[in-house]
């Protein structure tokens, strides 16, 4: 995929249970301040996190690995000095360093884990055990799908005042036997039975208590991939060794229940629900999907976006810099907060922009229930024609009712979504949704003009006068005579013209595109405000239940109204948000 076109998408969960919901997410372009910012919020007693990609702009989304996205932000620092306009070889030496000291700082939470029903924190033990080592090198491994590097190691045992002077020498020691139950999965046909076995009852002990968390789910899928191939090898049928080998006894235990696990799973899938009388709808996208539709939808706020990633990208090289050279000076850029609002802003106009979709897809649907009725109806004409005319009339009527409560659970998705949103980005104040409009407009974005009655006049007016300009340069820059009083025209002049020509037009031009959808997107969004949100305890029920009853994956964007048209996987928890969760910083909190 194109560099241009991958975006990264990671969302949390709150594990704690004084919380609920979902927490902060990123949205961003650049696999360092992804990855970075995975490391600094994961943290398994508060918040697990979920890593998506998308190699198309954000049209379509799939599931990151993990160690997919560590050898990506790798590769990206390794290459920085020979791609254009990315940081200097100085910057790029401290942002490989705060990886590591980051790297280093999130293996240690893991380690010295806390449970989520700890009502002090603080009592975090001061070093972690020799188990604790070894659960590390397990975590490791399973997630980054390497060994660690001696740096990280290095700013590992910085960290405690008495660390365990074997505690390294068991992390290594556990991640590689780790790395190796994970080859055996990948290959098993080549590995021995008897090492097939030995690496089930490796991975088993990891399966107990909660420091291990969403990781489990790893696990047992790694185990699911032994188990596969031990089938293929061991018979069905239960033989003396059952009872004398224990490894055998685990083998076929967990056989039953890892099975048992996925038949239920794949019948809860098997599901069908009933056929929408609005195929597609009602459509739920969550927040950093929409954000990223919505860029598709509108090239304003694709190219607001890229230049926002871009300067926090920028500022935090910067903060890594300041960081490494002052020591104790730790800044938190800016641009974190500009991002927050602006992928808000974004996900609000992709919610709008979806239920003026929704209203512009009632009309076909009412005329295709008519249709089929009519087909369903035509073979007993005229026998009945009284009878077929009224069972005609129900089943439009049973039809249109349908549609209709199909629009409402739309537009009250989108209510929620407004809710939520504006809440999260202290987007209006005091609650007064008649702000919204202004809101979303006049602070379009802080690169842009605001939208408003005399947006084309300016944009208009911006290329006529560096078209003037450039008409006035070329004649000058190709005479071989000055004229008296005039100055000779350079090369990197008319280049610079042409260029201010050339961004003018585009940017009337994108403005031609992004205004009507912008102006549909806020009139739906205003046309939910009166409604009252979902209560906070039915928000989750709500989408959960919507999702269930998609019979076809979810579009990312869909069509405009107007007719243009690693090793392991982490096993995530869906997104979900409510109103009234707790307030959460985004970006990489303060250290």
């Amino acid at each position: 995929m194109p560099d241009s076109d991958r975006l990264y998408a990671l969302a949390s969960t709150y594990t704690s249970p004084r919380w609920d919901g979902a927490g902060p997410g990123l949205l961003i372009d650049n696999p360092v301040t992804a990855m970075r910012w995975y490391l600094s919020y994961e943290r398994e007693e508060n918040l697990a996190v979920t890593t998506r990609v998308s190699g198309d702009g954000g049209a379509t989304w799939q599931p990151l690995p993990l160690a997919t996205l560590w050898a990506q932000a790798h590769d990206y620092l390794a290459n920085n000095d020979s791609v254009p306009g990315r940081n200097s070889p100085v910057q790029t030496t401290h942002l490989i360093n705060a990886v590591v000291v980051e790297t280093a700082g999130w293996l240690d939470h893991r380690m010295r884990y806390v449970t989520p029903d700890d009502p002090f924190p603080a009592t975090r033990l001061g070093a972690p055990g020799l188990a604790d080592w070894e659960r590390g090198g397990v975590i490791f491994a399973l997630v980054l799908g390497e060994l660690p590097d001696q740096q990280v190691l290095a700013h590992l045992v910085a960290r405690y005042t008495k660390p365990y002077p074997d505690g390294v020498k068991r992390l290594l020691s556990a991640a590689r036997r780790t790395l190796k139950s994970l080859d055996a999965a990948q290959h098993g046909s080549a590995t021995p039975t008897a090492e097939l076995l030995q690496e089930l009852e490796w991975l088993q002990q990891f399966t107990f208590g909660g420091a291990m968390g969403q990781l489990r789910e790893s696990i047992q899928g790694v185990q699911r991939s032994l188990i596969d191939e031990l089938a293929r090898r061991l018979p069905d049928t239960p033989d003396p060794q059952w009872d004398a080998d224990a490894t055998l006894n685990l083998y076929r235990r967990l056989r039953t229940t890892l099975a048992a696990d996925s038949t239920n799973s794949d019948a809860d899938g098997d599901e069908q629900a009933p056929a929408s009388p609005m195929p597609g709808y009602p459509v739920v996208l969550d927040d950093l999907a929409a954000a990223a539709a919505w860029r598709l939808q509108s090239p304003l706020a694709h190219r607001d976006a890229r230049i926002t990633m871009a300067r926090l990208a920028e500022d935090e090289a910067d903060a890594a810099e300041l960081a490494a050279t002052e020591p104790g000076q730790h800044r938190r850029a800016f641009y974190w907060d500009e991002l927050a609002k602006m992928d808000a802003r974004h996900a609000l106009l992709m919610h709008g922009h979806t239920l003026r979709a929704a209203h512009e897809a009632v009309r076909p649907a009412v005329l295709n229930a008519g249709i089929e009725a009519h087909k369903a109806l035509a073979p007993s004409y005229p026998a009945d024609y009284p009878a077929i005319q009224s069972e005609f009339t129900a089943r439009v009527d049973e039809a249109e009712r349908q549609i209709h409560q199909v629009l409402d659970e739309q537009r009250q998705l989108t209510r929620d979504a407004l809710e939520r949103l504006t809440r999260r980005t202290n987007m209006r104040g005091s609650g007064d949704l008649r702000q919204l409009r202004p809101a979303l407009l006049l602070h379009y974005g802080h690169h842009l003009s605001p939208f408003d009655d005399r947006a084309f006049e300016r944009a208009q007016t911006r290329v006529d006068t560096a078209r003037d300009r450039l008409h006035d340069l070329e004649p000058r820059y190709n005479s071989p005579h000055i004229s008296l009083g005039s100055q000779h025209v350079t090369e990197e002049e008319l280049r610079e013209a042409k260029t201010t020509f050339d961004q003018a037009y585009k940017d009337l031009h994108a403005l031609r595109r992004s205004w009507p959808v912008t102006m549909h997107a806020v009139n739906a969004l205003e046309s939910v405000r009166d409604l009252a949100p979902s209560p906070p305890d039915d928000t989750v029920a709500r989408i959960e239940r919507l999702a269930q009853k998609l019979t076809r994956p979810q579009p990312a964007a869909p069509a405009p109204p107007s007719g243009e048209s690693a090793r392991t996987t982490l096993q995530g928890h869906p997104q979900h948000q409510r109103p009234g969760v707790p307030p959460v910083t985004h970006g990489r909190p303060l250290r």
